[in-house]
């Protein structure tokens, strides 16, 4: 029935005080390319002080994590010219010395820029702005050799190349800026922002590196690698440098070297490094949750809410930056720490009225222990960490196996919480049915049958399993609290299967799949659509509506252990993002170009024999006949807000506002679309 887990002492980072303590194994294997340019060949430029400098000093910060030097390549000035550049990249994909999985990191500091992007590369796709890097020996003038800069999407094809081969534990970090600004200001004649403006007459070949990214057709986008960046490219933040550095580079390895770096996300770089607000990092990558320079997911990530408050009448009143769209409810119940590298909490608060994205809340007053008064919240920069919300029903059947199945889960690594057993099935939101040496699962009302079964299931997987499902049945059952319905019926979603083999122009053919657009009912769905299974598919959405939108796409799968798969999300920053789906028009191709991941559709895994009937009189329900060969439920979610979902975004703001969110911040604008996917005939 139950094998007993064995003896396993496990650490995570899911709670402040643990930590995961795995040791830098990584160090000795770790191969990194390392670019600075100052000066450039054209006298055009105005040459940099600060990134020779910077890349320097990252080589010698990888040389005191014990990266062998023999494993840096580092390239300066003179020697970062175009072909030594691409040279290298693709070199990280032919060198025998690395490892699949190995780590790779790639650090350019120079000059960035952008421009309109052709028109081919549009229709493949591709963002209406490319990005480039500028190596040394570029040159636009008329009548000389031209040599031109580095596209994002010849890195991109480059990126994909080396992970086909070595594995994508790859982190690219760029200190370099392309958007130039419309009014060059300077604080201090040794400040510089590392952004060169492209000469008006300048084009870019449609052809430009075909001979790179026609050979390379993965389309992996964001899955080959992490991008680390000194800002985005829209019109917030610069990428600066002063005093003979950049500022990015230097707050980056400050921030690297005082932090446990074997505990430490990708993602938590950026929201928690001390840098100027004048610059904005970011960071982008389906890999974005991994710890840094492994190719370990992190434990799903404990959220931390900024909390805020006001003072009226010597009464406080506190409010918690995050609502319905992060799936909060009235009831909830918070630990707020002082910072977020305090063991112990401050206070509890718990959730009276949820808005869009903000929740007013109240203190919960402490246990006075030893004479002492219990400990009040006070106001200030504080976390919270949600400990407690309303739980989710599960019945086991026969009842009989519940008493034998709970002490099991008691004593798992991640004990088991947030769940209640109850007797019957139709008050419950899972039912697990346990039948000779298989384990069924069904969700209710998600899934009226049978979704899939193990063999002799483990405490720990079971625990793992119902955790999972916990989270599935929370994010594809949440709906909008926002009652204006024009965002769902202004956004269209297209559907593209992908071709696998290049065209001759070395684009991915793209065939339209047609289905019913529109709502079909109060519930926010779409669909179904007919996918084949082991295919590539990509979406574009466009967005009609009056809103710009932040979206976010997952794909839900409850045949293969209640997975989810993030397709798209807006980069992670601290604030300033420039909205991805922009009002009256604007469109977002996700799996197709530089955006997000193509999704794949799995075959379901082959269906279980209809078990045998459960014992009569083992307890109720059980004499109910459950049908066990239904479908299992496949869907794509878009969520689109009107704000980024990240709960810590713009959390200076939040903090020092100094008042509760009004009525219009309570309910605003957002919305969700479900997609129902089924298996082609």
């Amino acid at each position: 029935m139950f094998q007993t887990p064995a003896l396993l002492k496990l650490t995570s980072t899911a709670h402040y005080g643990k930590t995961r303590s795995v040791p830098l194994v990584f160090s000795s294997r770790l191969f990194a390319l390392l670019i600075g340019v100052n000066n450039y060949a054209s006298s055009d430029i105005r040459p940099l002080h600060g990134a020779v400098a910077d890349a320097q000093s990252f080589q010698t910060y990888l040389l005191q994590l014990g990266v062998p030097e023999d494993n840096i390549t580092i390239l300066l000035d003179e020697s970062a010219t175009r072909s030594a550049i691409l040279g290298e990249l693709r070199h990280l994909a032919d060198d025998p010395s690395i490892q699949p999985e190995d780590p790779i990191l790639i650090f350019y500091a120079g000059y960035g820029s952008e421009m309109a992007s052709p028109s081919s590369w549009k229709a493949a796709g591709l963002d209406d702005m490319v990005q480039f890097f500028i190596p040394h020996d570029v040159c636009w003038k008329p009548g000389e050799t031209a040599v031109a800069p580095i596209p994002d999407r010849t890195l991109n094809a480059l990126l994909d190349a080396i992970a086909d081969k070595k594995g994508d534990n790859i982190v690219v970090v760029m200190d370099s800026c392309p958007s130039y600004p419309q009014t060059r200001i300077y604080r201090g004649s040794s400040e510089l922002i590392r952004s060169v403006c492209l000469p008006a007459d300048f084009q870019l070949e449609e052809s430009q590196d075909q001979d790179i990214w026609s050979r390379i057709p993965t389309n992996r986008s964001l899955r080959s690698h992490v991008l680390l960046t000194a800002c985005g490219p829209g019109s917030y933040g610069q990428a600066y440098e002063s005093n003979g550095r950049g500022d990015f580079t230097v707050a980056l390895l400050h921030f690297l070297e005082e932090s446990k770096i074997d505990d430490l996300r990708y993602r938590d770089i950026v929201m928690r490094m001390h840098i100027d607000l004048k610059q904005n990092p970011q960071c982008q990558g389906c890999n974005r949750d991994r710890y840094i320079f492994t190719t370990t997911s992190a434990p799903p990530p404990i959220e931390h809410y900024a909390t805020g408050c006001t003072h009226t009448n010597g009464t406080f009143a506190h409010f918690v930056n995050g609502g319905a769209v992060h799936g909060l409810a009235a009831g909830d119940e918070f630990d707020v720490y002082a910072h977020i590298i305090c063991p112990e909490p401050a206070g509890t608060l718990v959730v009276e009225k949820v808005g869009s994205f903000y929740s007013t809340a109240r203190v919960i007053p402490r246990p006075i222990t030893d004479g002492s008064p219990g400990v009040l919240i006070l106001p200030g920069t504080t976390v919270a960490i949600r400990v407690k919300w309303e739980p989710l029903c599960v019945y086991i059947e026969p009842q009989a196996m519940a008493v034998e199945m709970l002490p099991l889960l008691s004593c798992t690594a991640q004990p088991v919480s947030g769940f209640v057993f109850v007797d019957d099935p139709e008050c419950s939101s899972i039912v697990i049915s346990i039948q000779q040496n298989r384990t069924f699962f069904r969700l209710r009302p998600i899934c009226s049958t049978h979704l899939f079964d193990i063999i002799e299931p483990t405490a720990e997987e079971l625990a793992r399993l119902l955790k999972a499902a916990r989270l599935f049945m929370a994010e594809v059952g949440r709906c909008s609290d926002f009652q204006d319905v024009t965002i769902r019926h202004n956004i269209k979603v297209e559907v593209y299967e992908l071709d696998a083999s290049p065209s001759p122009a070395g684009l991915l053919s793209a065939k339209a799949i047609s289905y019913k657009n529109e709502l079909r009912d109060w519930y926010d769905v779409i669909g179904p659509v007919m996918l084949r299974e082991g295919s590539c598919y990509a979406l574009k959405l466009i967005n009609n509506c009056a809103y710009d939108l932040y979206p976010t796409v997952a794909y839900f799968d409850s045949s293969n252990g209640f997975h989810i798969d993030t397709l798209y999300q807006p980069p992670t920053t601290r604030s300033h993002l420039d909205p991805p789906l922009r009002k009256g028009g604007g469109t977002l191709t996700i799996g197709y170009g530089p955006n997000g991941s193509p999704l794949v559709i799995p075959p379901l895994p082959t269906r279980p024999p209809r078990p045998p009937p459960p014992r009569p009189g083992s307890g109720p329900g059980s004499n109910r006949d459950w049908d066990w060969d239904g479908e299992a439920k496949r869907c794509l979610k878009i969520t689109l807000c009107s704000r980024p979902q990240d709960p810590n975004y713009d959390d200076r703001s939040f903090r020092v506002a100094g008042c509760l969110p009004g009525d219009s911040d309570v309910k605003g604008p957002w919305a969700e679309m479900k997609l129902d996917i089924l298996p082609c005939e």
